[in-house]
């Protein structure tokens, strides 16, 4: 009899972004701290003329807890950041009764990429290892690099 090998449910994204304001700080009824964030992260794409353009992307983030503190102490408008985390799709009634859905991030982990003076490092909000990476403005997504190789290059 053949094994049937079930669907895994995975839930996961990473991404590294800039926030496109303050984070927004509320408490919930517990009193557990939450910090909603506004994040763009820029994509190339290529224009008629085979020219890359930037095109941004935002979304919305939120985190809870420790995270959420780390956030409001640390971030800011145009901090560079990296998330980990979650999808999660909502959806409500707004007040003309049209029903309308959302997607958030729903942050695991959060990790500043900018050098932090005080902290002499990189500044993340766990006492999880530092991540090494920092991000150079003329990075660009490895599928576009391989779209500057020419036939002569492969070597088969």
């Amino acid at each position: 009899m053949a094994k049937v090998l079930r669907f895994p449910r995975i839930n996961s994204i990473t991404i590294s972004a800039r926030l496109t304001r303050d984070p927004e700080i509320r408490y919930s009824n517990n009193n557990m701290m939450i910090a909603k964030l506004g994040l763009a992260f820029d994509r190339l794409r290529k224009d008629e003329y085979g020219n890359y353009q930037a095109v941004a992307n935002f979304f919305d983030a939120t985190a809870f807890g420790k995270q959420a503190e780390f956030c409001n102490d640390q971030l800011h408008k145009g901090s560079p950041v990296v998330i980990e985390g979650e999808l999660s799709i909502n959806s409500y009634t707004d007040q003309s009764g049209v029903n309308r859905r959302f997607t958030e991030v729903l942050i695991n982990r959060i990790h500043l990429l900018d050098r932090e003076a005080s902290q002499g490092g990189y500044g993340q909000a766990d006492d999880a290892p530092v991540d090494q990476y920092t991000p150079k403005a003329n990075d660009e997504p490895s599928s576009i690099r391989q779209d500057n190789v020419s036939e002569d290059d492969v070597p088969f």
